[in-house]
């Protein structure tokens, strides 16, 4: 089975400091336990409460992938199955997760059971009421719908979408909406973003051999770019991929070779970053305090505003009763509110409300 872990979400989900755990539901796996928090225990002190919680040290989706001899369709259907079990719960509770990606998916620990969770919640939102759509976009690029890049508002399909990006690359060791050109180390978020609105992506090359028509039909059906033509959790938690996993070829995938062999390349793209850094740093670039940041500044007068209104409301309250007292009334004043954190984002990389 697997357990859902919730950052800052806790039984009903009000915002909290702290995790919990929630079961899986039971189309696609055996039924779950009962709900647990996974806290092995909880330190008090005079300010502050420490929750320890359990260790999960069997390593992410794909370091794990990388490690092993043999990886094939069966073993990656198993671990989707449970992935979308999870999902399915989030979302039937109401809850978008808005950052799945592999390291975001942990295996409890080193042996073969392939007990697998899904952790950090800090971008997880509850959906809005009357299927109101989210507006912040927070994401990590490489995983992040069409919708997300649009402004236009997006909902938990958005979920789905990641768990395609995710399978396309376990089953190939590759990133869908990665470049073609193997001269270029890294492509330009830019380039990204336009490959990522068009779906433009392809099953071609040697990675792909081995791979179902089932299992690329799968894949095709969660990354379609109009989120309502998207294949839907309803038709996801019965895919016959998923189902059927006896079935399928247990014939070795290229995904550890491919993987093993990239780590070359990030290598290299994480060196020119802190290259690009340090030269644009001498010659006078700074990143900037995350308070100028727009949601951070709309944040902060919401904020002042609030504390104003209180301050005039508690000094209005006392002089109104003071003029009472002498026969006499006073005239009350109404602050505006500023504009609410629902307005469309001024930039593409926020941190979530």
């Amino acid at each position: 089975m697997i357990h859902t872990l919730i950052k800052g979400l806790v039984d009903d989900f009000t915002p909290l400091c702290g995790f919990a755990a929630v079961p899986s539901p039971t189309p696609v796996v055996p039924p779950a336990i009962s709900q647990q928090r996974h806290l092995t225990s909880d330190l008090q002190a005079d300010l502050h409460t420490f929750l320890v919680m359990e260790l999960l040290n069997g390593g992410e989706l794909f370091e794990r992938i990388k490690k092993k001899k043999h990886f094939s369709e069966t073993e990656a259907s198993y671990i989707m199955r449970k992935l979308v079990s999870a999902v399915s719960h989030m979302h039937d509770v109401g809850v978008v997760h808005r950052d799945l990606k592999p390291e975001n998916l942990l295996f409890t620990d080193e042996n073969d059971n392939l007990e697998i969770k899904v952790i950090d919640f800090g971008f997880a939102r509850l959906k809005p009421p009357d299927n109101q759509p989210l507006k912040t976009p927070c994401f990590t690029l490489h995983y992040a719908a069409p919708e997300l890049l649009n402004h236009n508002g997006y909902d938990e399909s958005c979920d789905l979408w990641s768990l395609g990006v995710i399978l396309y690359t376990m089953l190939s060791g590759q990133v869908p909406f990665q470049s073609h050109d193997r001269s270029l180390t890294c492509t330009s978020a830019v380039e990204i973003m336009k490959k990522i609105k068009k779906g433009d992506f392809s099953f071609e090359g040697e990675a792909w051999k081995n791979v179902s028509q089932e299992a690329k039909d799968l894949i095709q059906g969660l990354l379609t770019v109009d989120p309502n033509k998207r294949l839907k959790m309803s038709g996801l938690r019965y895919n016959e991929w998923l189902q059927d996993g006896s079935q399928l070829s247990s014939n070795p995938l290229m995904t550890p070779d491919i993987l093993g062999s990239s780590g070359a390349a990030v290598h290299t793209c994480v060196k020119a970053t802190f290259h690009a850094f340090n030269k644009y740093k001498r010659e006078g670039f700074c990143l900037q305090n995350v308070d100028k940041a727009p949601l951070a500044k709309r944040r902060k007068m919401k904020k002042t505003s609030t504390s104003t209104e209180t301050r005039s409301s508690s000094s209005e309250s006392s002089h109104s009763s003071s003029s009472h007292s002498h026969g006499k009334t006073t005239p009350t004043k109404t602050l505006q509110e500023p504009p609410s954190d629902g307005s469309t984002p001024e930039t593409l990389f926020q941190f979530s409300d």
